[in-house]
């Protein structure tokens, strides 16, 4: 997760595009200058076209504009905006009911949502990453998992439906 209160600029908002998270006070701006001043901005060039539409991207990345908080949250690049005076509480709140789920939970989603990104569903849900959440330590033991004829099944369903 990423916080920030001030300007987000060239490899801050690389860094900041490299965390699933964002969160930012109502008086951080953003802007990827590095065409302006002859240097290359690699990660930007990367994920700002699977984060935003293309064109948006390309045009931050070509003219580097101080872009407004207004802009940068319509575009999604934020979970929340929140007051500055309130950025660390509500950060912390946030990370908080994030790290309240169990970990094999979250490690299994991030890995599944990382392997199957891009992919058409019904290709993604035969998929089977990370770790069986069912096995680990604090799994009740009654909960079924889903058993392959299922994935499949929910598989061809996707099919039909794309």
């Amino acid at each position: 997760m990423w916080a920030s209160s001030g300007s987000v600029m060239a490899g801050g908002f690389e860094f900041a595009l490299a965390c699933a998270m964002r969160i930012a006070a109502d008086t951080a701006f953003f802007a990827v200058p590095e065409a302006k001043r002859g240097c290359a901005a690699y990660f930007a060039s990367v994920m700002l076209p699977v984060t935003v539409p293309p064109g948006i991207a390309m045009e931050w990345l070509y003219i580097g504009p101080r872009t407004s908080m207004e802009e940068i949250e319509r575009w999604g690049l934020l979970n929340r905006v929140v007051p500055a005076e309130e950025l660390m509480d509500r950060a912390t709140e946030f990370l908080g009911s994030v790290v309240s789920s169990a970990p094999p939970s979250l490690q299994r989603l991030k890995l599944t949502y990382r392997k199957t990104a891009g992919m058409p569903p019904h290709t993604a849900i035969q998929l089977d990453p990370g770790p069986d959440v069912y096995l680990s330590e604090g799994s009740d033991g009654g909960r079924p998992s889903v058993s392959g004829e299922a994935r499949a099944a929910l598989a061809g369903t996707l099919r039909a439906l794309s």
